[in-house]
This record gives structure tokens, sequence and C-alpha cells, in this order.
């Protein structure tokens, strides 16, 4: 007998119709029979360190969940405008930072953006400005000019250092701007920074070593280690600010837009300590000096006029960065700035690299570019992924991590020196939207299309008891989304779930009352979480069914055409959140609302934004419709 909701290929290798799922009724007692209630947490726990109670609440139960062995953990959204869907995932991170020992956040941004705020989250200097030619005087080979020079802070390249996360989140100018410069993620990387600045520093570490780590940094030239790497002869000082590096927590970006921005990045860092290397780079990318600023541009002359492509000269390019790059990294552990540097070095060519390749088939069948970007996605995770263990392994080469974990033991444990592993194995976690995190092999985009994405390509690419995939649903509330790609964000309403659709499935499990059947009809609350390993909810969601998606557009009108898909929820994710209500994101670019209450769970409150924003927008103080001009329109719902 099939299995519900299974597909199968025929003999000339197409799908078949899946087996039907199970009527709703008997979905929505499962749901109910299953569901974990996320209580309302008390105010205290909130003031502890807690954030959004209900969301820290939610987090609480969703920790509980996820296997002491998972090291890559993805955790999605169902728009990218809701705040609990932001709020929750932050808290959850949190405490896998504080409790698992995860060390990087990898979100689905430009990479050059949310550099600066990796660097004001770890306490690092900005980059150098690009001197003129005459003041090039770095030899091959050289790490970068001494950090000492520069006081911590993160910041845009050649400036002042961030003094805050408003102006770390800076370098997010065009559309759409809301999905990290909102309130919430301001919120997280505020925390991000003193966790690691001053939790993460105080573990194994005398008081006497502590400070800002690009001031412990020794100039070049300077005895800043006794011996080196290789010799184990660092002094006490050194090791410290080395496994403090280690254990810190960084903010990275893994999309593939922002071609002009990262080759800039590149060009800039080599002309400062490497300008042979620089010479050469920038030679290849001259290629794309005759289309212009805009990416756009080189893909409709690349893909319908047949103009000869970069594709050879950034390869090339991306090579020998790649070769170069090794000397570099030569720096020892206790420069955790020389490393980072060189991380983005690399991590800007492979994006223009990336981009090259989307752009020149941005023309072709949807599928091809989605899957092209979805790929850079899971190659710049394993570059970060590589790194990490990099900087790890240097470290205990060097003894710091045995010192740290005997001395967070001697301690008592706490502030993320915690021995979370016997070797340096690197945990990440992945910030996307649901769209790319839900393995697509269970959606009708793999099923019909031949599209993947990144969650299946974790999957496939590490042990599955590595990886976890948590996506969020909603029925209905309000989102920050646009009308249209390029126009101004607004708070809208969500259209209530269409019947059938998993979230219907959910609304109606969560509300209780008629409809669905089981435990007299008594629902879990307005939020919820599944754990879709248990093979009798499994069994009673099995797709295909309706699943919606909403990203940086939102289109009510035409929803079922521009926001549902069929999926197979239960192969897609491991766990899955549901807020019944949900809340608009708050942007920073809009000043806040009067303060009034605020429903749990969702809906209404202090989001309202909407009015203060067209206010800001008419006196010229926020634009929130900036375009994005690498960025195309190929998405209806913009994901």
């Amino acid at each position: 007998m099939a299995t519900r909701g299974a597909r199968r290929r025929d003999g000339a290798g197409r799908w078949s119709a899946a087996a039907p799922p199970v009527d709703a009724d008997t979905a929505v007692a499962a749901i109910r029979s299953h569901a974990i209630p996320v209580p309302i947490a008390p105010a205290a726990a909130a003031a502890a360190g807690g954030g959004a109670s209900r969301s820290w609440a939610a987090a609480r139960v969703l920790l509980d969940l996820v296997p002491a062995s998972a090291r890559i953990v993805m955790l999605g959204e169902a728009t990218h405008g809701t705040r609990e869907f932001y709020e929750q995932r932050s808290e959850l991170t949190k405490l896998l930072i504080a409790e698992r020992g995860f060390t990087a956040v990898v979100v689905e941004s430009d990479w050059p953006d949310a550099a600066r705020v990796n660097r004001y989250v770890r306490g690092m200097p900005p980059p150098p400005s690009p001197p003129p030619p005459e003041a090039h005087t770095h030899g091959l080979g050289a790490v970068p000019p001494p950090e000492a020079a520069v006081q911590a802070g993160g910041g845009p390249a050649g400036g002042k250092p961030d003094a805050s996360a408003d102006e770390a989140l800076g370098d997010y100018k065009r559309f759409p701007r809301w999905m990290w410069r909102n309130r919430t993620v301001a919120e997280f990387v505020e925390w991000l920074r003193d966790h690691n600045i001053n939790n993460v520093r105080s573990c194994g570490a005398d008081a006497g070593a502590r400070g800002s780590m690009a001031t412990t940094a020794a100039p070049a030239g300077a005895a800043a280690h006794e011996g080196g790497p290789e010799g184990g002869g660092m002094g006490a000082a050194a090791h410290a600010d080395a496994g403090r590096a280690a254990a810190q927590c960084g903010f990275y970006g893994m999309d593939v837009y922002s071609l002009h921005a990262s080759a800039e990045a590149v060009l800039r860092y080599l002309r400062e300590i490497d300008p042979q290397a620089a010479r050469v780079v920038e030679a290849r990318y001259r290629c794309f000096d005759r289309h212009g600023a805009d990416a756009q541009s080189y893909g409709l002359a690349t893909s319908i006029f047949h103009h000869s492509s970069c594709e050879e000269a950034v390869r090339r390019a991306l090579a020998e960065v790649r070769r170069r790059v090794g000397g570099y990294r030569a720096a020892p552990p206790d420069r955790p700035a020389a490393h980072e540097a060189a991380l983005e070095l690399e991590a800007n060519a492979l994006v223009v690299a990336g981009a090259e390749a989307y752009y020149r088939n941005m023309f072709s069948r949807d599928e091809v570019t989605w899957n092209l970007r979805d790929r850079h996605f899971l190659a710049t995770l394993q570059l970060v992924e590589a790194h990490l263990g990099r900087l790890q392994r240097l470290v205990a080469a060097a003894g710091e991590v045995e010192a740290a974990v005997a001395a967070a033991a001697a301690a008592g444990g706490g502030g993320g020196c915690q021995p979370h592993h016997e070797e340096p194995r690197p945990k990440l976690v992945l910030w996307a939207h649901n769209r790319h995190l839900g393995d697509a092999r269970h959606t009708d985009a793999g099923w019909r299309r031949g599209q993947l994405n990144l969650g299946q390509l974790v999957r496939q690419a590490y042990p599955r008891q590595e990886v976890l995939a948590l996506g969020f649903s909603t029925h209905t509330g309000h989102v920050t989304a646009a009308d249209d790609w390029g126009e101004p964000a607004r708070r809208q309403a969500v259209r209530p779930s269409l019947p059938g659709a998993y979230e219907h499935l959910m609304h109606t499990a969560a509300v209780g009352g008629g409809g669905g059947g089981g435990g007299g009809g008594r629902g879990p609350g307005d939020v919820f979480v599944l754990d879709l390993h248990r093979p009798e909810l499994a069994e009673a969601l099995a797709g295909p069914r309706l699943q919606r998606a909403i990203g940086v557009v939102y289109r009510p009108d035409t929803e079922l055409q521009s926001h549902y898909f069929e999926a197979d929820l239960p192969r897609q994710f491991d766990l899955l959140v549901h807020v019944e209500s949900t809340a608009a994101v708050h942007p920073l670019d809009v000043p806040p609302p009067p303060r009034r209450g605020r429903s749990v769970g969702g809906g209404g409150g202090e989001d309202d934004w909407s009015v203060a924003a067209a206010a800001a927008v008419s006196r010229g103080e926020a634009e929130l419709g900036a375009t994005h001009g690498d960025m195309p329109e190929l998405w209806p719902s913009g994901v």
C-alpha cells in the first residue's frame, strides 16, 4: 500500500500523483493530540533576559526538541516581515549560542552588509579605506595592517567604529531594508555583541587579560606571542584572546546579489595588503565595466544578446584570491581580525563568481537562478564552517581549548566556554525563509520543476542527525511587506488561510470547537509547537496540501496564485511553530509608535507603525522604498 502523500516516479522518470491526504478532521485531531502549547511566560522571565516573554517561552520549548547532535540548525519564517517569527528565531538562537556553543548565525542577506554587523558583534575594527596606489607598501602574503590602530566596533570602510546595532545595520540601505533593519534584529545584534564581549570574554580568562580584542592584537613586528602557532608558545594573554575569539559567535550573510559591492570589497582589501594581487584581480573584474553598475544589464547582454560573458574572468579571479588567501591565514590565532578579514576576502570573491552566474542566467527558467542562488547559500555556509573549524583547530593546537574547559569547569561553567564537543566541530544557525529551508524535494517546485533549496542541500551534505529544520506558520494577522518590488514597505493585513491548507488545519486545531474532532474540540492555544517526527502526526499531516509563503511582496488579491504552493510538511521540516495571529515587524527607519498595550501571541498593538511610516516618508526621514539595484524580482512573493 502506498504511504499517504508519497510521490513516486513512473517508468519515464516523471512524478506520479500522490496518494490523497487524510481528511481534515483526522489531521486536526492529530494536531490537537500532539501539539505542545507554548505558555505565557511570566514577566520575571523576560526581565531576567528572556526578551519578549512569549517568544522566550517558545524558545525554551523548542530547545528541548533540538537534539544534542544537531550542529546545523535551520530556522525558517513563513514571511519576511512577521514580528513573532523574528522574535522566536532570535530567542532560540540566543539559547543555542549560550547553552549549546553555536558560533555562527548565517542569514539570508548580502555578505558585505552582514560583514559590518559581524565586525560590530565581535568588537573588531572597520576595514581599511582604499589607499592611493603610491601608498601600497605591503608585501605579498602580508597579514592585514595592525588592528591596534583602530578601536573596536566595526563600522564602514575607513570610518569610525559603530556605536550601536542601528549603526552596524547601516549598510542595509536598499530594498527590502526592513528584512534586517528592524527592531527585533537590532535587539539581537546588541545581545550578541554583549554576549561576545562580556560573557565569552570572561570565561577562562583572568581580569587583566580582558579588554577590546582589537586593542590586544599586537602591531606588525611586535612580540604578540611567544613562538608561533606551530610552536605552541603563545603567552597566557594571547591564549585567552585566541580562545575567546574562537568561542565568539559571528554574523554572516549568504546571499548572492551583491555583485558590485563584493567586487569592491575584494579590491579594497587586496589594495591594502597585496597590491600585486589587487592588480591581477582588478584586471579580471574589468570585464564588467562595459555593462555599467546595473547587474541586470549584464544578464540581458549575455543571455539575450549573446555578448561574451565574464564567467572565465571571475573564475580566474576567485582562483587567484584562493591561491593567496592561504598566506593571509598564516596569522597566529590571537589575531582574530586577520582571520575574519581573510574569510571576508574569499567570501566576497565567491559572491562575485556566484552573482556572475546568477545574472548570466537570470533570463532563463526561474528554477535555474533559484538553484544557483541556493547552491551559493550552501557554498557560503561551508566556507564559514571551514573558517570556524580552522580557527578552533589553531586554538586547540595551542592548548587554549583544554585550558578554557578546565577553567570553566573549576568556575562552575557558563558563559559559552563549556566543553560542547570533544573536537572542533562548528555549530551554525541559519536564518532564511521557509521556502529556502524546508526540503524542496517535498514541495511542488521540486516535484514538477526540479527546484532545489538550501534545506535539501544541507540534508544531503551532512549526516541526518546533525541537521534540524524548523518552520513557522500563521493563520492571520499583519505583515510588513511591499505591494510590489521596490515599493515602500507597509503594514498589511494577512488574509485568513485558505480551507484545506496546512495553516488552516493549524487554525482549526488552535481555536477548538467544531470541525476536527478529538479531545472534545479543545485546542492547544494560539501558539504551539509540533514535533513532526512523531509517526502518527506525520502520517496525519502527509501531503500534498497547500502551504503559504509570503516574502517581501504581499499580493492578497492574487494570494492563491502568488503565495500558495503544494507541499508535504512532515518531510519538509523537523519541527513547526504555529502562531495563530501575528504582528508586523517594526522597521528601524520609521519612528516608534505611541506606546499601547501589546497583545500576547501577536496581532495589533505597538507595531502599528503605518501612519508613522507614511509621515516619515513624506518628510524625507525614511526611504523604505529604495530599490536594490543588484536584486531582480524573479519570484512573485519575493522569497
